[in-house]
């Protein structure tokens, strides 16, 4: 079957058993347009696995913007039989949007899928001269059912693949509500995997806890370890599924919390919710046969059976309510999926299962939890991660962490920007920041600028750092604390993501903050704006401005020290900021009329 947009044709192959297929076009402006899929069949049954295809000329396109995890295979174009030709999205991997953009990075085409829980499979690459595209639909079981639907909508909007992105993920959000946000979600934490890693305990913390206070650090995640003896490696999983602490690492775990609440701080557990390790053998055979996948250390829960969802749910409501918890970290959740693998339970109802489609029970799972631990407290922080952070389960989360790059302060910039980018209004967190004991301050602090547009999540031993790194720290974090809803709530926009984003701002009311990652940036500061913050995040002292107008300037360090005072005339000119401080321009006139040049 052919359907027809303003610019380019579809296929569609693959439909079968009474199925048919209503299509629309409708064109909301020149430059933009929707399509509509209705698949209808008159007897329910499994939705039925269709292939969507298109093509449109290789014009001026550089960059392929997708939101994948690493700088090689999400902002730059790459062979289309890669990984199989097939990367999935669905409510446990990303979510389904491509932005095709040139060098300056205006936009040439975009596109989104409205169907962000159920899996869809999708290549996207050069081919020739067009850059070919393929989605599959309905590729994993499904319910029965006599239709589903979904749209694609399509952008030509010669405007900045940023602004482009984000109304698309505006788009593709609308029919999922996001959870509720509290504040804390938005307040710096720390963290035990990087430094403890399974190695973490009760009596350890109690060393660290005042001074993560001290330095500014709000809520504090046990990571993996808490519930197991020894220090094993951080894929072993095999004394998971109990969820009971180690009493010889916390002996009482409540009382911990309390004492964080002491010090103001909320205190959060790790959780690798789909995992029962072999060891927890009492766990193991309560839940023998129904699991997606095994091996000789673990298994992992199907929650298409409903004794499984109350099991998990159960789990996460006694934590928060027996150790008086802020939240969970909900780890793994990205591990119940069967995109590649083989169904255990085939495609015909087993006995005890109320759903067929994996990944509509893994949505109500996660809404259960979500409903269950709300119950408890209102203000509760439930953290997921890349990939899992489309749209669909940021119903049932309020913070999304980058994904682990420990070390890689580039890779942890470009996941919170990508993040940030895509996932408003959900807190956005950096990847766990650490460093060798001996490190130097401006070493430090360029790592934690890195991730200055997402909150910051340190896994240092405080209790045995120097005073002059507890002590920057600490300024650091007091700067971002005093610009936080701009930093984390603005506007944002980031240049060049082919280049790992050098230049990335963001614009709230009448404030701007801009952060300069790359040597030889030339900075146009809007004077639109009333008050403009630019961090020298780069290792070279000095940043170029280019000024419309006329300026007050203050240059001060991370830390609010005062460096100095002076009168900017309009013009290029190089202004001496050190590398990791900061310049406030307050314009003489401002023009709420200036646009910069792109």
């Amino acid at each position: 079957m052919d359907f027809q947009t303003p610019w380019f044709d579809f296929r569609l192959i693959g439909l079968a058993d009474g199925w048919t297929c209503d299509y629309t076009c409708r064109r909301e402006t020149e430059d933009v347009c929707i399509a509509g899929f209705q698949f209808r069949n008159v007897q329910p049954g499994r939705l039925p696995a269709c292939r969507l295809e298109f093509r449109v000329p290789w014009r001026d396109m550089q960059i392929k913007w997708m939101p994948r995890r690493n700088m090689t295979d999400c902002h730059h174009f790459f062979p289309g039989w890669w990984n199989g030709g097939k990367f999935p999205y669905a409510v446990t991997h990303n979510q389904l949007f491509y932005v095709f953009a040139n060098e300056a990075g205006q936009n040439r085409l975009a596109f989104a899928c409205s169907e962000c829980c159920r899996a869809v499979l999708a290549t996207c690459g050069v081919s020739g001269e067009y850059i070919e595209c393929e989605l599959f639909f309905n590729t994993t079981a499904s319910d029965p059912a006599s239709g589903f639907s979904f749209e694609l909508k399509f952008d030509r909007r010669e405007l900045a693949y940023d602004r482009v992105l984000a109304d698309l993920a505006e788009w593709q959000a609308r029919q999922y509500a996001p959870a509720p946000i509290p504040e804390t979600a938005f307040l710096p934490v720390y963290s035990t995997w990087y430094q403890f890693q399974k190695d973490v305990s009760q009596a350890e913390l109690e060393k660290e806890l005042p001074e993560a206070a001290a330095a500014g650090l709000k809520n504090i995640i046990i990571d993996d370890g808490w519930q197991c003896a020894g220090n094993g490696g951080g894929d072993d999983m095999s004394s998971t599924g109990e969820w009971l602490p180690d009493q010889t690492k916390f002996p009482d775990l409540a009382a911990f919390s309390e004492r964080c609440g002491e010090y103001g701080v909320g205190c959060l557990l790790w959780v690798g919710l789909p995992f029962v390790g072999k060891k927890c053998a009492a766990v193991y055979e309560k839940f023998r046969g129904k699991y997606l996948l095994e091996n000789d250390s673990f298994a992992i829960l199907d929650p298409r059976f409903p004794e499984v969802r109350r099991h998990l749910v159960g789990v996460c409501r006694r934590l928060v309510s027996d150790y008086g918890l802020a939240g969970l970290k909900l780890d793994f959740i990205d591990q119940v999926h069967l995109l590649g693998r083989k169904d255990p339970m085939g495609e015909e109802d087993a006995a005890g299962r109320d759903f067929r489609s994996l990944e509509m029970a893994l949505d109500r799972l996660l809404d259960d939890i979500h409903a269950a631990l709300c119950e408890l407290r209102p203000d509760v922080l439930i953290e997921f991660r890349q990939f899992y952070s489309g749209p669909s389960i940021r119903q049932h989360c309020n913070i999304l962490r980058a994904q682990d790059c420990p070390g890689d302060e580039f890779q942890n910039r470009m996941r919170t920007v990508d993040l940030r980018l895509t996932a408003a209004p959900t807190a956005v967190h950096a990847d766990m920041m650490t460093w060798h004991p001996a490190e130097k301050v401006p070493v430090i602090l360029r790592q934690l600028l890195n991730t200055l547009f997402s909150v910051p999540q340190i896994s240092v031993r405080l209790a045995d750092a120097p005073e002059e790194v507890r002590r920057a720290l600490a300024g650091y974090l007091k700067f971002t604390g005093e610009y936080r809803e701009l930093l984390l709530k603005g506007r944002l926009s980031a240049s060049h993501p082919e280049h790992c984003y050098p230049v990335v701002s963001s614009t709230l009311g009448d404030e701007m903050l801009i952060a300069v990652y790359a040597d030889g940036q030339v900075i146009e500061p809007p004077c639109s704006v009333r008050r403009v913050v630019i961090v020298n995040a780069s290792r070279r002292d000095g940043i170029f401005l280019r000024l419309q107008s006329g300026a007050e300037a203050t240059v001060s360090d991370i830390s609010g020290n005062l460096l100095r005072k002076e009168t900017l005339s309009p013009g290029i000119r190089e202004i001496a900021v050190p590398s990791t401080g900061h310049l406030l321009l307050a314009w003489k006139t401002v023009n709420p009329y200036y646009v910069p040049e792109q």
